[in-house]
């Protein structure tokens, strides 16, 4: 019988929380900077295409443009023009579960890579052994 160990529970426990404390927020309305990021943006709508992504700004704009902000995220505006083409339309529900889903999924890596660098932290190739940081056979070694 399977068994889940400590660190699949633990990996659990952070993504539950990390979708729980932000599920409030699925039912919202686009906000702020929605208007143009998204409701606005000929990038997400589809009006361009999507090679169009890499030479265009946050905002749609020509990175070229002296109107261009210059802020370059083509990955984030291709999760929107996926998010408005799967949920057929612009619905921000679909986008806030969405972002809700890649924070929890965000969150789990974070830790995994978190207990990765926290057990190298751990091991002997960390420590000083007070010889420098060679060990007696190295210093050894090259006296011989």
């Amino acid at each position: 019988m399977w068994r889940p160990t400590a660190q699949a529970l633990a990996s659990t426990l952070v993504l539950s929380v990390a979708i729980a404390s932000y599920w409030n927020s699925a039912g919202g309305e686009f906000v702020f900077d929605d208007s143009e990021a998204i409701l606005d943006n000929g990038d997400v709508s589809g009006a361009t295409d999507v090679w169009s992504l890499l030479e265009h700004d946050f905002w749609g704009e020509p990175m070229s443009s002296k109107t261009s902000h210059k802020s370059y995220r083509p990955i984030t505006v291709l999760t929107f023009r996926w998010n408005r083409w799967l949920a057929g339309g612009l619905h921000p529900r679909g986008f806030h579960v969405t972002n809700i889903i890649l924070h929890g999924l965000c969150s789990v890596l974070f830790y995994a890579a978190a207990r990765l660098i926290l057990q190298g932290a751990g091991s002997e190739q960390w420590h000083d052994n007070g010889s420098g940081g060679s060990s007696s056979s190295d210093s050894s070694d090259v006296a011989n």
